[in-house]
C-alpha cells in the first residue's frame, strides 16, 4: 500500500477502515450513544395516568389550579386525542393569568373536538380580556391628546361591558363568563 493511502487508513480492532469508513463508524457510535441518553422522561404508564387523571379532578374541582396544572399537562401529553382535557388546561391557564397559553390549549381541543362549544366561548371570553388589556395599556402609555387614546377607552368600555364585568378590573384570566365544565 503507499504511503499516502496508509495514513488514510484506521485501525478499528483489527480491521483496517478508509476514512470514510471511520467517519461513519463514529458517526453510528454517536448516534448509538445518544439514543439512551437525553431521550426525555419515560411515557407514563396507565398508572400514572390514572394518579395523574385523579389528582388532576380533585385540585381542579377545589380551584388549586397551580396544583391541577402539572396533572393536566401529563394528560394531555399521554393522552393528546381528549379535547376535554385541553379543554380543562385551557381553563386552568385562564385562571393563573396565562391567557396565551390558554388559547392554545383551547385551540388543542377544537382541533379534536370542533363542536365543542365551552371551548369556544372560553377562547372568545380570554381573547377579549387580552383585547381589553391591550386598550386599557394604550390609555397608560400614549399621549391622552391622542385621537387613538379616546377610540381606545370605547373599545376597552365596550369589551367590558360585552363580558358584564364594569368594576374596572383588567385581567385576560379570572371566572368570570368562563365555562367550568
Amino acid at each position: 500500500m503507499p504511503a499516502r493511502e496508509r495514513s488514510r487508513v484506521v485501525l478499528i480492532g483489527s480491521r483496517a477502515v478508509g476514512l470514510p469508513g471511520l467517519l461513519t463508524w463514529l458517526l453510528a457510535g454517536l448516534l448509538a450513544g445518544c439514543a439512551g441518553v437525553g431521550g426525555g422522561p419515560a411515557e407514563p404508564d396507565a398508572a400514572q395516568i390514572a394518579a395523574a387523571r385523579d389528582a388532576g379532578e380533585r385540585a381542579y374541582a377545589a380551584h388549586e389550579w397551580a396544583v391541577a396544572e402539572p396533572h393536566y399537562r401529563t394528560l394531555v401529553a399521554a393522552i393528546p386525542q381528549d379535547a376535554e382535557l385541553w379543554f380543562r388546561l385551557g381553563n386552568i391557564y385562564a385562571r393563573v393569568d396565562k391567557p396565551d397559553a390558554a388559547v392554545a390549549a383551547y385551540r388543542e381541543a377544537l382541533v379534536r373536538d370542533g363542536d365543542l362549544a365551552k371551548a369556544w366561548f372560553n377562547m372568545g371570553v380570554v381573547q377579549l380580556r387580552q383585547a381589553a388589556n391591550s386598550f386599557l395599556k394604550l390609555g397608560a402609555h400614549v399621549d391622552p391628546d391622542d385621537p387613538v387614546t379616546q377610540q381606545g377607552t370605547e373599545a376597552y368600555e365596550a369589551i367590558m361591558a360585552i363580558l358584564g364585568r364594569h368594576d374596572g378590573a383588567s385581567s385576560a384570566a379570572g371566572s368570570s363568563g368562563e365555562s367550568d365544565e
